[in-house]
């Protein structure tokens, strides 16, 4: 499979995908310093569509006009963090979380979850709009660990969601969706 990095805005059209801020980064997405980054975020437009990038639980929604981490998902597997192993919990900032999603909600990759938010011109970040993803082991801010590694393409191959694709188990792909 070819890892195709392209945007289904909210607008319905398509534009080259946009890791703008990638994991241990120092450079946010409109190229600003900042301190080193612990997630990977994926540029757009306010209104993208997020999708979940693995097969988890909700276990925490939470939305406010400066959000911080929107959605948090425990995931179907997990790894170790320095001397600590345990299940692996994904944070999703800067997203909106549709109605019906809730605590206790299943997903699996591909389902839509949310739409990313408006961050230029507003007093609560100094970027532009993205989804913020992350990988923490026990949900801990301290135990982050790097996404690459859990691609389904493979380490280090950003895998684009494709509809009918079957991801497997304890594997990711971007969390925004694929043009057809």
């Amino acid at each position: 499979m070819i890892s195709i990095f392209l945007f289904l805005l909210g607008v319905g059209t398509a534009q080259a995908q946009d890791l703008c801020s990638d994991y241990l980064s120092r450079s946010n997405c409109i190229n600003e310093r900042r301190p080193v980054h612990h997630g990977a975020d994926f540029g757009g437009v306010a209104g993208t569509e997020v999708i979940s990038a693995t097969y988890g639980t909700v276990v925490r929604r939470n939305y406010d006009d400066c959000s911080g981490y929107g959605l948090t998902v425990k995931t179907d597997f997990s790894a170790r963090a320095g001397s600590v192993e345990g299940p692996v919990f994904v944070r999703y900032a800067h997203v909106e979380p549709y109605e019906y999603i809730k605590p206790g909600r299943a997903l699996k990759p591909g389902d839509p979850i949310g739409r990313t938010i408006p961050l230029r011109h507003t007093k609560c970040h100094g970027s532009r709009e993205h989804v913020h993803y992350e990988l923490r082991v026990k949900a801990d801010d301290k135990l982050h660990i790097n996404p690459h590694a859990y691609w389904a393409d493979g380490e280090g191959k950003v895998t684009c969601f494709q509809p009918g694709m079957t991801v497997p188990p304890g594997k990711a792909v971007a969390p925004i969706r694929c043009a057809p």
